[in-house]
Formats: C-alpha cells, sequence, structure tokens
C-alpha cells in the first residue's frame, strides 16, 4: 500500500539519525531543481493556462508548496533526527513535484505526472494526521487514509485509460466520456470525504486531550482543518459545478503552502509524541544502545524515551560494576544529538 510505504520511507530516514552534510545538500538542490522544474512546466503548458488560469500565480504557487514541504522537512529531520515526520514532508514535496510532470511534452514524463494527479491532497491528508511523530493513529485512520491513496492511484489509471488527455499519454487504450467522468465523480468525492473525516479525527484528538490546547498548538489543529476542508471543498465543487472554484483553490494552494512552514514551527516548540498535537515531547532520548561483557551481549540497540513530568529510576548496580558508558548509542536530550561512549559523557547531560 502506498500508506506503508510511505511510512517506510520515513522510518528509513529516521533510523539513519540526522542526515548528513552532503544529503543535506544534495536534498536542497533536488528541491530547488524541482521547484524550478514545476514553475517553469507551469509558464509553458498550455493545459495550465486553459484549465486553471493565471499560469504564473499557479507557477509559483506549486514551486512554493514544493520547495517549502521539502526545506522544511529537511529541517526537521535535521533538528528531530529519531521522529520519521520530516522525512515524511520531504517526500510529500517531490510527490507534489511529480504529479507537475503532467504539464510536460514528453510522453513518459506527461503519463508518470498524470497518474499521480490527485496523490499530493491525499498525501497533504496523511501529513496531517502523522504529525507530531510521523505515525498514524489507530486502525480507522490507516484505513481511510489507505483507501484515499487507492482511490486516488487506481482510479486516475483508469481515468487515463478511458479518457482524453492529449497524444501525450501512453495509457489511453479507449475513449468512454462516461467511464471517465463516473471515476472523475467518484475519485473527488471519495478524496474529499477522506479530509473531511481527516478534520473530524483532528476535532476528536483535541477532544480527548483532556486539557486545554496552548495556543500554538491549537492553531496547529486550526490550520490542518482548515486546509483539508478548503481541499473537501475544491473538489466538491468541482463535481456539482458549484461557485467560486477558483478562488477556493487559490485559497487551497495558500494553506498548503504554508501548512509546512507552520508544522516546523510546531515541530520545533512543541512537546511531541502523543497524538492530538499535544506539547509532549521526549525529554531525552536514547538510541540504538549496545553493550558487551566479552562475549556476552548485555543491550543490543535498545532505544528509551523520557517524557517530561514523568518519574523514572535508573538502577546501577555500582557495587558490583563500575559503569564505564556504553560501546555505542545516540542520546538525544531535549532533542540536540549527542554520542554518548562513556560515564563522563552521560554525567555531562
Amino acid at each position: 500500500m502506498a500508506a506503508s510505504g510511505l511510512a517506510s520511507i520515513a522510518d528509513a530516514g529516521a533510523a539513519r539519525g540526522p542526515p548528513t552534510v552532503p544529503i543535506r545538500w544534495a536534498l536542497v538542490l533536488l528541491g530547488l531543481a524541482a521547484a524550478a522544474t514545476s514553475f517553469t512546466l507551469a509558464l509553458l503548458s498550455e493545459d495550465v493556462s486553459a484549465t486553471l488560469g493565471e499560469p504564473l500565480l499557479i507557477a509559483g504557487l506549486t514551486a512554493w508548496v514544493t520547495l517549502s514541504y521539502v526545506v522544511c522537512g529537511l529541517v526537521a529531520w535535521w533538528r528531530r533526527p529519531a521522529n520519521r515526520f520530516g522525512p515524511l514532508l520531504i517526500v510529500a514535496g517531490f510527490v507534489n513535484f511529480l504529479s507537475t510532470l503532467s504539464w510536460s511534452s514528453r510522453d513518459v514524463l506527461h503519463t508518470l505526472g498524470q497518474a499521480l494527479d490527485l496523490l499530493p491532497p491525499v498525501i497533504f491528508l496523511h501529513v496531517f494526521l502523522a504529525f507530531p511523530d510521523g505515525r498514524l493513529k489507530g486502525r480507522f485512520v490507516r484505513s481511510f487514509i489507505a483507501a484515499a491513496y487507492v482511490v486516488a492511484i487506481a482510479l486516475e489509471l483508469v481515468r487515463m485509460s478511458a479518457g482524453d488527455y492529449g497524444p501525450h499519454n501512453l495509457l489511453h487504450l479507449y475513449s468512454n466520456a462516461r467511464v471517465e467522468d463516473v471515476a472523475w465523480k467518484v475519485q473527488l468525492l471519495t478524496v474529499s470525504a477522506c479530509c473531511l473525516a481527516g478534520v473530524a479525527v483532528l476535532g476528536v484528538r483535541g477532544r480527548r486531550a483532556g486539557r486545554p490546547l496552548r495556543r500554538s498548538v491549537a492553531l496547529l489543529v486550526d490550520a490542518f482543518g482548515l486546509a483539508l476542508m478548503l481541499i473537501a471543498f475544491l473538489f466538491i465543487s468541482a463535481v456539482f459545478g458549484g461557485p467560486a472554484v477558483a478562488q477556493i483553490r487559490w485559497a487551497a494552494f495558500i494553506a498548503l503552502a504554508l501548512a509546512p512552514t507552520v508544522l516546523l514551527i510546531g515541530l520545533l516548540q512543541a512537546r511531541l509524541a502523543r497524538p492530538g498535537a499535544q506539547e509532549v515531547m521526549a525529554l531525552l532520548e536514547l538510541r540504538a544502545i549496545s553493550k558487551r561483557f566479552g562475549g556476552l551481549q548485555a543491550l543490543a540497540n535498545v532505544s528509551l524515551e523520557l517524557e517530561e513530568g514523568t518519574i523514572a529510576s535508573l538502577i546501577c548496580l555500582s557495587s558490583v560494576y563500575r559503569p564505564t558508558g556504553v560501546d555505542s548509542s545516540t542520546s538525544t536530550p531535549l532533542g540536540k544529538p549527542a554520542c554518548l561512549t562513556n560515564s563522563r559523557a552521560f554525567s555531562g547531560l
């Protein structure tokens, strides 16, 4: 499933720790190249001016969405290496770029971009519901996110095989306007329903928090809900010929473009790890702790998180064994990575 694949990518990024300098530079350059490519395609494409209008505005907003998700995701990954939300933001930015390849005049690029045309709204929904730790909580949430991915991709392939997408569509098999129209309506209405379900989930999480959220955290939840509602209203209005489609589209673009910046601020300021974007974060994180006594492996890749406000104790048998540190570990005291290889490093936390 697409959701599982994205989770695996995010897990792989988080498991490697903070991005190295070459990786950071590579992602920045790739993000700039992707944004520039989307900007150029939007300006040169006749489809943009014919169907969306205002190609310069579309070009700027599309490039900004791609670049903001990539850059904010990179900063989040760097500052919170044990959290997979940063890699998820990066993936969302590049998926948005890939969808803009539908504006290309090259057959392969156009076909790839068109197949992913409706994937960005779904991955944005995934991102909002996975805040703050990059994980989807609960079977219901995972189920309708997976359904949204399937509908966005599978029905787009149906539309491409039956609809008229021009001479660059390599998947065109036959022409059936009714099949294409029904698939399009089902596709948009299903994704809209999933977005509205996401708004409901955010509301339920807020009520389950049990205490009023700090204003900055409450603003995050409101921003997520607003962006999802705009996406849903845009698709519903398009299906039923509602008014102000263009205005809703601009508002949705702006909300999505600002979302990663708001997410990053919340990620760096809020205390992480509990659902509902509550202000809880690990005060101290220990990752991949290993310790060996000769041929005996005492600890192997052990991880520990101590949250603020919790009471914990560490029992050390100092009369039997004098602590000398660990063979290898990564510590994140208050989000700042440190390598601990001896007892002095521990005492300095």
